[in-house]
C-alpha cells in the first residue's frame, strides 16, 4: 500500500520502547522520592538505597541524554 504524498506514517514498534524507558524510569524516581524519607529520618540503609538509585537515575541520563 502507497502512503499519499506528504503523508507521515509511524512505526508502532518505534514508539514503544521509549514508553517503556519512561515508565521505568517513572518507577525508579519513585523509589529514590521513597528512599529519601528515610534519609530525611536518618536511616542510614536508606541513605544506601538513595545513592545507588541516583546512580541509576545518572546512567539512565547518560544513556538516553
Amino acid at each position: 500500500m502507497r502512503t499519499p504524498l506528504g503523508a507521515y506514517t509511524i512505526r508502532v514498534d518505534s514508539i514503544m520502547p521509549v514508553t517503556r524507558r519512561s515508565e521505568l524510569l517513572k518507577a525508579r524516581l519513585d523509589r529514590f522520592s521513597r528512599v529519601l524519607q528515610g534519609v530525611e529520618k536518618g536511616d542510614i540503609t536508606a541513605l544506601h538505597r538513595a545513592r545507588v538509585a541516583s546512580r541509576f537515575l545518572q546512567q539512565h541520563q547518560r544513556q538516553h541524554a
